[in-house]
């Protein structure tokens, strides 16, 4: 398939399913867990690993009663 310059190559179709980590949690609420998130270079939900998860959780400033498995 030839392009044009004014085209652009179509997406990998994992590309195109993955969610943004913004769009899934765009609450105030989750703005702690964003942040946590964009330091440790995470863009997308199918990038957070549980390992990822309970790190989040050990800050001081998460909620231990709000934080469900």
């Amino acid at each position: 398939m030839i392009f044009q310059l004014s085209e652009s190559p179509p997406k990998a179709a994992e590309e195109t399913e993955m969610n943004g980590i913004h769009d899934q949690f765009p609450e105030n609420k989750f703005r702690l867990f964003r942040s946590f998130c964009r330091k440790k270079d995470l863009s997308f939900v199918e990038e957070i690993t549980p390992a990822g998860l309970e790190e989040f959780r050990s800050f001081p400033q998460v909620a231990k009663g709000s934080f469900r498995q």
